[in-house]
Parts: C-alpha cells; structure tokens; sequence
C-alpha cells in the first residue's frame, strides 16, 4: 500500500505559514508564486520587465511599491545584442546582480530540463526572481498547441516545481490576443495558464504612446 495521507488542521497550518506570502515586488511577485504577465507585442514587456528586474537587484521602489533585495535570473527570448539595448533603456548595462540565459544557449534542452538548470542557478547565486520572458518561446509552445490545457499544464508544471525554492518568485511574459479583453482572460492560448498561476498582471497602452497602464488580479 501507498503512504498515507495526513490531514492537518487550519490552526496548525496557521502557525507554521505567514498570514500572506512574502513579496519580492509588492503586489506583483510573491515567493512561491508564478505571474503572469500579458501585452501585445512591442508595448514595452522587456522595458517593463527589466526595470522590475533593476528595483529587485538593488532593493528600491518599484512604481513606489517596496521591494525585496536580491539576484535576478533573466531567460530572454531575444538575442543578446537586442537584451541588452533594453537593459541599457533602464539603466542595467552595469548590473552585476542581474543575470540573463538566453534561448539560443538552451537549443536541444526540453522545457523541464531548462527549468531544473534554472533551478540549480538559483541555488548557486541565491536568486529572488525568475523571468521568463517569454514563456511559449521557452516552453516550445507553437501555434495551436496554445490552445491545448494539456499543453499549458506542461508549460506550468516545471514553473510550479521552480517556484518551490527558498525565497524565489517567478514572472512569466506571454502575448495577449489581438482581440484583448478583460485581465485574466485577454492572453493567448488556453485558460489553463490563467487558472494555474497566482497574479496576472495586464501591460497596456495608456492615455498617449507613452505611457502604460498596469492592471492586475491576484
């Protein structure tokens, strides 16, 4: 016969677990939580993302929210001259605690074995938070298959066990549809990515090019 199963009472679970979880960016990434962030193409998810990254290496504000000090591993879809010209935007060229992988260097690696890399990084540099930007360049995720839940599960599930680490939160870019809609609902693929991760976050153009607008669900 199998082990057992173990229940466990929620006063018992109240004193071993913090009332909310921890943030590495308040209100965006929390430890042990995946986010999923969505934008059309070219409405600045890179920028976005790496002046988020920026905040957390140096433990400032980020958009006046407080955040948590510490290394932060960047998978990049693009190609390192492209990466490091938005870097250069937010003031990261010289950025010592921001580390970045790119896609080409995981040519022939399936998705679980990238993120048991990642995960070995992680513990090696003592990371806060992963990016995956973005996640169906990285998962491998082509055309129809991101309609599939069964393909979304296998996108998720190493990103579930990755987020399991001490201290780590995760943030994954997607695309959302040409269509838009509401958050949690406007990016591509199978409602299952929604379902399966924490905080959705919906990256926008705001009132002039310019600007941006930032809404979210958690």
């Amino acid at each position: 016969a199998g082990h057992r199963l173990q229940p466990v009472s929620v006063a018992e679970l109240a004193l071993s677990e913090p009332r909310r979880a921890p943030a590495v960016v308040e209100g965006y990434a929390y430890e042990h939580a995946i986010t999923d962030l969505a934008a059309h193409p070219k409405m600045g998810k890179t920028t976005f993302l790496g002046a988020l990254a920026v905040a957390v290496c140096r433990g400032q504000p980020f958009l006046g929210l407080e955040t948590r000090q510490g290394m932060v591993l960047y998978l990049s879809e693009e190609t390192p001259r492209t990466f490091l010209s938005a870097m250069y935007r937010v003031g990261a060229a010289q950025e010592e605690s921001l580390l970045a992988v790119f896609r080409h260097d995981a040519f022939g690696l399936e998705w679980p074995e990238v993120c048991a890399q990642v995960a070995e990084l992680c513990r090696q540099y003592g990371v806060v938070l992963v990016i995956v930007d973005t996640l169906s360049d990285w998962a491998n995720i082509r055309g129809d298959e991101e309609n599939s839940a069964g393909a979304a599960l296998k996108a998720i599930q190493p990103l579930r066990d990755l987020a399991e680490l001490p201290n780590l939160a995760v943030i994954v870019a997607r695309h959302e549809r040409k269509s838009g809609g509401e958050v949690g609902q406007a990016a591509r693929g199978s409602s299952q990515f929604t379902g399966a991760v924490d905080v959705v976050v919906s990256l926008r153009r705001g009132a002039t090019s310019t600007q941006r607008r930032l809404l979210a669900l958690s």
